[in-house]
């Protein structure tokens, strides 16, 4: 499955500012992505976010001619609690767990889709795996898991 709609928490590591557009380098625990928001020229009310600063960006993914990827900004702001990097690790951890389940239910079966959809997280099929000492097992194990690594890279690329 091809993703088009993306946000990103990250730190901006590069403005580049010109009559048009500003070219922003934002890195998160994944890597750098090259993010543009376009500016109207006659707009001079427009301020571009600060080099260094914790940042959350939605926008659409473009491929480009030389197979880099970057980001038409659609929103870009300032993270003004840290929570939301917390929201967004279990936000990003919960997508593919969603599709697994999701793919399971037949594309006739479109009531059990809308409860999947609605009750996510009480459906039963949950394996036995656990993470050490946690006593999650299952989706939560997983989801346990990717906020442990998480936490560690979100460490080192705020600090």
């Amino acid at each position: 499955m091809e993703v088009h709609l993306a946000t990103i928490i990250g730190v901006i590591r590069s403005v580049d500012v010109s009559s048009i557009k500003v070219n922003y380098l934002v890195e998160d625990s994944t890597g750098c992505m090259s993010c543009v928001h376009w500016i109207d020229a006659e707009d001079h009310s427009y301020k571009p976010l600060k080099n260094r600063s914790c940042v959350k960006i939605i926008g659409h993914i473009k491929s480009l001619q030389d197979g880099k990827k970057n980001l038409m900004i659609y929103s870009a702001q300032y993270l003004e609690d840290l929570n939301e990097i917390t929201s967004h690790m279990l936000e990003v951890a919960l997508i593919p767990l969603k599709s697994e389940k999701m793919k399971t239910v037949t594309q006739s079966d479109n009531y059990a889709k809308m409860q999947l959809e609605s009750n996510y997280g009480t459906e039963s099929g949950v394996n036995n795996t656990s993470v050490a000492g946690s006593g999650a097992s299952g989706d939560a194990a997983k989801i346990m898991q990717v906020i442990r690594v998480s936490v560690l890279l979100q460490l080192t690329a705020y600090n």
